[in-house]
């Protein structure tokens, strides 16, 4: 699973702040999602080093106005 953020959205709202937020709020989905798939007994696992330029090609987007911040496997 693939987490991206749209910078500019949260910039407007929270300003400066809005990068902060926007990786507190990557870390609580990530959060919930493991413990949801371990509850249903599905192994996961957050992946910190990944070729992100790669990853943002692949998903079609430009890494500036919207980047990769979290990415989590399963199984």
């Amino acid at each position: 699973m693939f987490m991206t953020s749209l910078f500019e959205r949260n910039f407007r709202k929270y300003g400066e702040r809005g990068y902060r937020h926007i990786l507190l709020e990557a870390g609580h989905v990530g959060q919930n999602i493991y413990l949801t798939s371990i509850s249903v007994g599905i192994p996961v696992r957050a992946i910190a080093g990944t070729r992100d330029a790669e990853i943002e090609n692949l998903l079609g987007i430009d890494g500036q106005t919207e980047s990769l911040v979290n990415t989590i496997i399963f199984g």
